[in-house]
This record gives structure tokens, sequence and C-alpha cells, in this order.
């Protein structure tokens, strides 16, 4: 009885199973079969997207509040992803870049194929080497391997040099520029390795790799199933967008920049016909904008683009810019803000359907930075740097230096080391990097060379440009003598026109005939190098090295943004510069190579070449000793050397030569003390000298950075006045040098021209030029031109410099102008103008009315 029950009710359960399992079938068929095509739609048409609301950068200010560095906001066409087939997303693309192209949008074009006007392909690597290859004179067929050969024979590098270092040489001394071959791991033009790297990149097999531009083009209209039915040209345009998706990385949460700051109409058309353009999207985006145009582009630096190393990171999205150099690249993390996002839901076209509630961030502003820089005296520099360079050219004035194309101005507050003026020419728009600067434009300014002589819009002469100082130097000099007593503030020393000691052309004084007797005072009035001469002998070099370093020169002077540290000419730096030569001959052409252990300065063991060991070795030995025979130092080198088996005569007496080169000399000790020889050194730092020198001997460190604001104007930090060495300088002896410089601007001094009419009397000034030579014969002296102000109580120090100016003298017009700006006189002379101008207007109504 109880096995039939069982029975019925296992026949309702089998029941039950199938008619579920019957009507779930049923369902799915209707959902998958009948339904399936309306789901489907449903599903596509609903895309989350994680929107990024950019962050409003940080505005960069005078002290003054003057703007420098702002945003605006601007409209970018950025692209999402959606579904949809290949063939009509290109479609889409030729149709977007038909509206930019109508409206003369700009947008990234680095697509290296290129279509020449007789319709023919080329890559722009092959155009950028013939280029190369016609400005150097090389064949245009020449390789790699021909070339160099070509530049060896050219520049009679020797036999056993090898390629590296006969490239690096041609480098350094002729071309002033990189030469464009690797070697590794044979000789092959860097803009043909660039090409295959971008084929490897884009999937090339090896065997397509050596493709021409028409092979890769098609290749890549094949990847990409752009058919036939498209234009070389358009399908050129399909493929520069389709790179700039493949550089980025094609994510659902990220859009793709096309275009930024696009113009209305474009914005209009394109969200106009919305319809066809599926993922397409144009939103607001804070553009950084530099009001003052080129002002003050070397202290604020630009933006530009990210690195992939960036965008590893988390901290950048792929078309974001940044900080690249200058107060925006230092303080990018102060003015970077933190972007915002929201996420939201699109349809199949890209077209937001609702926001996701609760889930949107806020973007945060980043802060505000204000500059020590003074608006006017800014703007008096760089106006005044560029016109004195251009009337030097011309030869206005009486004044002709036709090589004068580049230069700086520092102007410093000498109570504080904050930068009150920063002048670099030539200069730069950074607003042509807001956007990603062009590459036509990148290439008008990067000029590549590491010459001072050339003229480079990027580069920062007032912090890079390190270069002997001339006359400007003696007072670092007198310092030290009247500090060590070495020479009285009153005492005389004759000048015959030449140093004792010395024949011909060596050592003499720019006066041939010399200035007879002179002290201190009349002697930097005259800028007599024979005086100076003999107070560095007397001083040393040593004593002149300490006192140098006191006033900050040949190390960095602290500035928030990129700096040179000079180079002192030392006794050290002398060894050290001979030491790697030595050490570089030994290696490169004795063949001794490997490494060795010595202790170095500090007492710590340290592994270097052994070719530097041996060169140190030499070095130190003869350092020690005590007997100045040549031929005994010879003998003593000789001795030293077989040790290592060197016993070729030719190597021997090349490195004796290379040691005694090391040696320093009387002769040394002369240069240094008037500027030249091993000196080098930067116009901030100068200024900086200058400064501490007039204001009792307190070395600032240098600063452009007043504070730092919220977007609230809130200050986060304040920077104060830091001082980084103080030398004790004995009244008598600063006023001495003090007033030697004040007559330099007076009659009869060196520097008087620029300063006539200045009033002396209830302001003064102090000033020291200096003529200092650079490069080879041929190549016009440095202009250098030194001052401060007022005379009793000092406020300022404005050190200009010209590159090939000629003359010291001549970059005194610079100094004159913000010397005239910062104490109000142009105003002045414009107040007095407009009083005689009035006066005559009223004169010629008074003549009107008796008519």
């Amino acid at each position: 009885m109880i096995a039939e029950k069982n029975k019925y009710r296992f026949k309702f359960i089998y029941g039950f199973i199938i008619a579920v399992t019957v009507i779930f079938l049923f369902r799915l068929a209707q959902l998958q079969i009948v339904e399936g095509e309306k789901y489907k739609e449903t599903a596509n048409s609903k895309i989350l997207q994680k929107i990024t609301i950019p962050a409003e950068r940080g505005k960069i200010y005078t002290n003054e509040g003057y703007t420098l560095a702002t945003n605006r906001v601007g409209y970018s066409v950025e692209m999402y992803y959606t579904q949809m087939d290949e063939e009509k997303r290109n479609q889409m693309i030729l149709k977007l870049t038909s509206i930019l192209d109508k409206n003369q949008e700009e947008y990234e074009d680095e697509f290296p194929i290129i279509i020449q006007e007789d319709g023919s392909l080329i890559f722009t690597y092959e155009l950028e080497e013939q280029k190369w290859k016609k400005e150097h004179n090389i064949p245009i067929d020449a390789s790699a391997r021909e070339t160099i050969n070509i530049l060896r024979k050219r520049y009679y590098v020797k036999e056993n040099i090898s390629d590296k270092l006969a490239l690096e040489a041609i480098t350094k001394v002729h071309l002033n520029e990189s030469i464009p071959i690797s070697l590794d791991p044979k000789p092959i033009f860097t803009f043909e390795k660039e090409e295959k790297n971008w084929k490897q990149w884009h999937g090339f097999e090896k065997k397509e790799l050596n493709y021409t531009a028409n092979q890769s083009f098609r290749k890549l209209r094949e990847m990409n199933k752009i058919g036939q039915e498209y234009t070389k040209q358009e399908a050129r345009k399909i493929l520069l967008i389709r790179e700039k998706m493949k550089k980025q990385g094609f994510r659902s949460w990220e859009a793709i920049e096309i275009a930024n700051d696009v113009k209305e109409e474009t914005m209009a058309q394109i969200i106009a016909h919305q319809d066809e353009f599926p993922g397409i999207a144009v939103n607001a985006q804070p553009i950084r904008s530099y009001p003052q145009g080129s002002m003050a582009a070397h202290i604020l630096g630009y933006i530009s683009k990210v690195s992939e190393e960036d965008v590893a990171k988390g901290e950048y999205k792929m078309q974001d810019l940044k900080g690249a150099q200058g107060i925006e690249g230092i303080f990018e993390p102060q003015l970077k803000g933190e972007d915002g996002e929201r996420l939201i839901v699109t349809d199949h076209r890209g077209r937001p359907k609702n926001n996701f509630e609760g889930q949107e961030k806020s973007p945060v502003p980043g802060n505000n930075v204000f500059l020590t820089i003074d608006y006017n005296l800014q703007k008096t520099a760089e106006e005044s740097l560029e016109k004195t360079i251009k009337n030097l050219q011309k030869g206005t004035n009486g004044r002709k230096a036709a090589n004068a194309k580049s230069g700086a101005v520092v102007v410093i507050d000498v109570n504080t080391g904050g930068v009150l003026a920063m002048s670099s020419y030539p200069s730069y728009d950074p607003n042509l990097f807001s956007k990603g600067i062009s590459t036509e434009d990148w290439k008008k300014l990067n000029v590549l060379s590491d010459d001072p002589l050339h003229a480079r819009p990027l580069y920062n002469n007032a912090t890079m440009a390190a270069l002997p100082p001339g006359s400007i130097f003696k007072m670092v000099t007198a310092t030290a003598g009247l500090q060590e007593g070495k020479v009285g503030p009153k005492e005389y020393i004759y000048d015959g026109g030449q140093y004792p000691g010395y024949s011909g052309n060596r050592f003499r004084c720019w006066l041939r005939s010399g200035h007879g007797n002179e002290n201190m005072a009349e002697a930097l009035r005259d800028s007599c190098n024979v005086y100076f001469y003999e107070v560095g002998n007397r001083a040393g070099i040593d004593k002149i090295e300490e006192y140098a370093k006191k006033f900050g020169l040949g190390k960095r002077t602290g500035i928030e943004i990129g700096e040179s540290k000079g180079n002192l000419a030392t006794k050290d730096a002398k060894k050290q510069t001979w030491m790697y030569t030595t050490s570089n001959y030994i290696r490169n052409t004795v063949g001794i190579t490997g490494n060795s252990t010595i202790t170095n300065e500090y007492g710590e063991k340290q592994e270097v070449y052994t070719s530097y060991a041996i060169a140190k070795e030499l070095f130190d030995l003869v350092e020690k000793f005590d007997k100045t025979d040549s031929n005994e130092i010879y003998s003593l080198i000789v001795k030293n050397l077989q040790k290592y088996d060197i016993r070729d005569s030719q190597h021997i007496y090349q490195i004796y030569q290379y040691v005694l080169a090391g040696k320093w000399t009387q002769a040394d000790t002369l240069n240094t003390s008037i500027g030249q020889g091993g000196n080098s050194f930067t116009p901030v730092q100068m200024a900086n000298y200058i400064a501490t020198l007039v204001n009792g001997g307190k070395n600032y460190k240098v600063h452009l950075v007043d504070k730092i604001t919220t977007s609230e104007g809130e200050v986060i930090e304040q920077v104060e006045p830091e001082v980084i060495n103080e030398i004790k300088i004995q009244p008598e002896n600063l006023e001495a040098i003090k007033q030697g410089m004040k007559m330099v601007t007076m009659s009869g001094g060196t520097g008087a021209g620029d300063f006539m009419g200045f009033p002396h009397d209830t302001i003064g000034v102090g000033a020291k030029t200096g003529s200092a030579q650079y490069g080879s014969e041929g190549t016009d002296a440095i202009a250098w031109y030194a001052a401060f102000a007022p005379y009793k109580k000092p406020e300022i120090a404005v050190v200009a410099m010209i590159v090939q100016g000629h003359s010291g003298g001549y970059a005194g017009t610079v100094v004159r102008d913000i010397m005239d700006s910062y104490f109000g006189l142009n105003e002045k002379e414009q107040q007095e103008q407009n009083k005689k101008q009035q006066k005559l207007e009223y004169k010629s109504i008074n003549i009107k009315l008796n008519e």
C-alpha cells in the first residue's frame, strides 16, 4: 500500500520537473530567438563610462599679483569606446576629420608616412635623414658606415680612435650637435632605427621591416579594413586617428582626445550630428594660458605631454599635460590639483542616458604660486635686453657687435636673495605648449647644441650659461687681497703695461701703455689688469678660491629652477680635468682596461677604471715631488709607468705632457685673478655675488617663489630669506671696493657712458664692466656689466651678460634701463615731458586767443 502511494508521488514529481523544464526552455527560446534582437540592443545600449572632471591648474602670479599663468575654458573632441563594426568606425573617423579640416582645426598628426606633391608616399624618417645629410654635405645615398668614414676623414680623426670616441669628438669640437648615428650593434642612422621600431610596434614581421612607405601603407590599410573606396588622403586621415587610438590604448573608461580647444562652430556641428558620431563627445577642458605671452618664459617653463611612465604610475591619463620646465615643472605637485570623476551610462552611440547617483567626485584645484618677480622690472628687463642685442647687431649708437645673438639679465634684492627680474634672450611663448606643441614649432625652438655661442630659445642663459666672468670677478681678488692683508686700500701698485716677468702679449694690461701708479679704487675704475695680477699673486690661488666660494661661486645658488653650478678655477679642478684626460688616453690608446680600487678624497674605498687609478697615482706623486726640474719629473713618470708595463716612448711622453699640463702654475693664478682661465659662472651666480658683496657679506639663497596659497587664498607656505654663508669684510675694505665701483660709472670710468645723467648724488650707483674671452680667436668677447644701487644702502644688484657682446660696457644699457625703472626715473622724465607739452599747448592756445 505504501509502495503504491510512493509510486504516484514519484510520477507527480517527475511530471512537475518536466513541466518546469518545458516552461524554462520555452522562455529561453522566446528570449534568445523571438526577442533576442530587442534585448541585444538593450544590452549594447547600456555602457558604463567613467568621465574625468579635470582639476583647474594652480595659477602663477608676480609679487604684486599680476597673472603670469592661468587657465581658460576650451572644448576638446574626445572619443569613447563603443562596440561597432570597424568599417563603420572608419567612416565615422573620416566624417569627423572632415569637419575638423573644414573648420581649420589643429590636431596632432604624427603618422610617419606622408603624401608628397606628386602623390608618392615617403617616411618622415627618410625625409629627416635626407635633410640632415644635405645640411652636413653628406651624399644622400651614403650609409651610416660610409657617413662615419666621411666625417672621420673630414675632421682628421686618427685610425686608432674608435668610432664612439670619434663621433663624440666631432660632436663636441666641430658640429656642436648630436650625430644621428647609433653604433649598437652596428652603425645605423637613428632615423632608420626609429622607422623599424615603429613597424615592429605595428606588428610587422621581421621580413616586413624593410618595407617601403608604399608597402607599409598598404599593409596598414589591410590591417585596419580601409577599403579601396577611400583615397590615399582619406586613408591617411583614418590611419593617423587610429595611430592615436593605438598609442593610448582603447579603454572603455578613458577617452582619447582627438582635438582640443576647438572653435564653437566645430563643437556645434558635431553636437548637431551626434547620431553620426557614436562615442564622440565634446567636453569642456581647462587650457593653460599665459596672458603676458613670452614674459618670464624661462622662469615659468612650460607644460608638455606626460610620459608612458607617468601613466603607468596611475598619476596621469595619456592625453594629460604636466609641468616640464621652470616653475611649472618644479612645482608640478602643488600646481596640478586633483581630478574629479563621475560615472554615467551611455547608449550604443555614446549618448549619456543617466548618471550614477552619489558616484561623482569633485575636482580639487591646484595651489597658486606667487613669485618674487616685479612685473614692471621684468617687463623692462626683457624689452631692454632684446632691444640692446638687436641694436648691437645693427651698430646703433656707435656700438657694433654683429654676432651678439643671446644674453641674460638678473636683478636680485640684495637683502633677501629674492629675484626681482630675470630675462634670457632669445625667448619663446609658452602658449605654444598649452595644447601640445607642433613638431614644426618644436624644431624651431629646440636648438640641438651645447655651445653657449648658439642662440637657443629654450635655454635659460640666466641660470644655465656658465661663461668666463672677466673683470667683474676682480672684486673677489680685491676682497681676498684686502682681507688677508696682502694689499692696503690706499696702497699703490705700478702698472707699466705688462706684468713683470712676462713678455710679448702675455699678461699685458688692456691699456698697452699702462695706468701707472693706482690704488684699489682707481684700479677698479680703470679695470687695471696688472694691478689685479699683482694682488692675485700676493693672495695666492688658495685664498682666491676660499673667498670665491664664500661669495657662492662655483656652486649652485639654490634657485628653484634648473641651474648650472659653473666652474671655479682651482688646483684640484685643473688636476682632475687632466687626470681624466690621462685616464682616457691610458685606457683607449695604451689599451689598459679593467677596474681597480683606490682610496678617494673622503678616505673611502672606491672602484674605478685601472687607467684612472694609474693616472691618479702619477698626479699624486708629481704633486708631492719637491723638485721642479722637468727631466727629473720625466724620470719619475717613466719609473712609475714601468710597473704597468708601459714602455712605449711615445705613450710615455704623451702621458708626461698631460701630467705637466695638470700642474698649477703662476700663470694660472694670474689668469684666475682677472676672471679668465678656468673660471665660468652664470649670470644668477654673478648677481648673487654682487649682492653678497654690497650687503656687507651675507650670501643669501637665491629664490623665485615668495609664497604658495590655496585656490581660495590661504597661505600654506611663505618663503623666508635664508643666509647660506656670511663673509666678514672690514668696513674700510668694503668702502674701497664700493668706491672703485662708483668711480666706474663716473666720468673717466669704464662704464660711465650709460650712467650720464643718473642722480649720483641722491641715489648713487656702483658698477663693474667685464669683457671675457671665450672660444676661438675670432669669437667676440662676452660682455658683462654688474651694478648695484643705491650706493649708501644698496637694495638691488643687477648683472647683464651678452654673448659675443664685444665689450663689457655694451651691456650697460640694459642695466641703466633697469635702474631707471626701479627708481621710477622714467616716470619722472615722462612727467617732465608732459609738463613741457602742456606748456606748449597753453602757449599755443594763448596765441590763438590773442589773435
